[in-house]
Formats: C-alpha cells, sequence, structure tokens
C-alpha cells in the first residue's frame, strides 16, 4: 500500500505551473503534499481551486465541483537514483487506473524533473517507484 503503511512526509521541492500551489491546504490553490516510502517518493496533488473558505469537506454536498485543471506541469526534485518508473493514480479518473508518464530530467539539475499531469480533478497521485 504506497498512501499508507510506513509512508512518512519528505520534504522534496515540488512546484507546479498553471494554478496557485499551497503547503498546507490553502483555499484557492493546489495541495502539493510529498510522501516517502522506502524508495519510492509519491506527491499528492489536491485542488482546491474552486473553494473560497478553508474548510474543504462538503459534507452536505452543496458546494459546486472543482474547476478541471488540465496539464498541469509538475517539477519534482528528488534523492539521486539508479532509475524508476514514474506515473499517476486519481481516483476521479479512468478507476483510478496507473498511467505511465515520461518525465523530462532538467539538464541544469541532475535530479529535478518535470512533468505534466493531463487532468487534475480533485486528487491525483504521482509515484515515483526505483527500480
Amino acid at each position: 500500500n504506497y498512501l499508507e503503511d510506513g509512508a512518512h512526509a519528505a520534504s522534496l521541492p515540488v512546484t507546479i505551473s498553471g494554478a496557485k500551489q499551497t503547503n498546507n491546504g490553502e483555499a484557492g490553490a493546489v495541495w502539493t503534499i510529498a510522501r516517502q516510502k522506502g524508495p519510492n517518493t509519491m506527491v499528492h496533488l489536491i485542488n482546491l481551486t474552486g473553494l473560497k473558505k478553508p474548510e474543504w469537506r462538503d459534507d452536505e454536498l452543496n458546494a459546486p465541483p472543482a474547476p478541471v485543471l488540465h496539464n498541469v506541469r509538475v517539477k519534482v526534485e528528488l534523492p539521486p537514483h539508479n532509475g524508476m518508473a514514474v506515473g499517476w493514480a486519481s481516483p476521479d479518473i479512468d478507476e483510478g487506473h496507473w498511467h505511465p508518464l515520461r518525465p523530462v530530467k532538467n539538464a541544469a539539475s541532475a535530479d529535478e524533473y518535470e512533468l505534466t499531469i493531463p487532468e487534475l480533478r480533485y486528487w491525483t497521485v504521482i509515484f515515483f517507484q526505483q527500480q
């Protein structure tokens, strides 16, 4: 289980383009959360861009749907490694199936990767699985 079972907070530089970003769940932004589990890294993207207030739970189901973000560019700086598989999954798209990605390695920074998530509705997880 990549989402729990020993996953812990990871202090990795993560930046996104095309939307405001938050590291603490601020309304009106995409919340980025990095987690580490052994040699594998997960980056969670939570779309809070449509919210006007910090209470993002919608128990009464009266909030409008989150605006869908397209082609979200993400940069992640990872520790050195020898090889990895990179992909994303979302419970909001394609029944949570794994979608492989081909990240672009930044020539100026050997450990910085740039990738594009085609669609972010509510929650997407990017997986960096070391091989």
